[in-house]
């Protein structure tokens, strides 16, 4: 269809949907990133309580594995909160205290970013997020979008672990929610139009 519609003169702004099936799976994304050496929690998902007990640290989360699925994110304190069979359709994963960011860009073909916004939660029970002069978080967005060849406007979202290490904790292929806190973002978008 993309290739109809750039002939009709329209430009296409979204990922191929290569890229778009990979971030709609949380565990594909997890899999795919850490294989490529990128930082994300320790995670687990369709195992037993007993495999995931040596290896997930407690306080857990779990959460739906497909963007759009129902279901919401569960807090797990402890091992006995886990069922003995885990879902293959929730991911598992280790939870994080340190600082969350979206990081919304606008990347070519090939996922290379030519705009990028970070955006910090500063006050989690206010959802107050604003953007943030984040170096190190940008250049993990930056590499999570060439990894999954992003294309278009896209959001990640980033946490710092305990050691204060960013971990990516999901991937958009779509505007994020917050894309009206990255206007040069949103600018990017409309330069790029026809």
């Amino acid at each position: 269809a993309r290739p109809r519609i750039e002939k009709g003169g329209c430009r296409v702004f979204i990922s191929p949907s290569r890229a778009i099936r990979a971030a709609n799976d949380r565990w594909w994304t997890y899999e795919t990133l850490r294989l490529t050496g990128l930082e994300v929690p320790r995670s687990v998902c369709g195992v037993s309580r007993a495999a995931a007990a040596g290896f997930l640290p407690f306080p857990a989360v779990s959460f739906p594995r497909w963007r759009g699925s129902d279901g919401a994110e569960v807090v797990h304190e402890r091992l006995e909160d886990l069922p003995p069979k885990l879902s293959p359709d929730r991911v598992y994963c280790e939870r994080y205290p340190g600082d969350r960011y979206e990081v919304h860009l606008f990347a070519a073909a090939g996922g290379e970013a030519s705009s990028l916004v970070a955006l910090a939660l500063r006050r989690p029970a206010s959802s107050e997020w604003e953007p943030v002069e984040a170096p190190e978080i940008e250049d993990v967005a930056r590499a999570v979008s060439r990894t999954i060849a992003l294309e278009g406007a896209a959001s990640i979202e980033i946490q710092r672990d305990r050691q204060g290490r960013p971990r990516v904790l999901g991937v958009e292929a779509r505007p994020g929610d917050r894309v009206g806190g990255a206007p040069s973002v949103v600018a990017a978008l409309l330069r790029a139009g026809p």
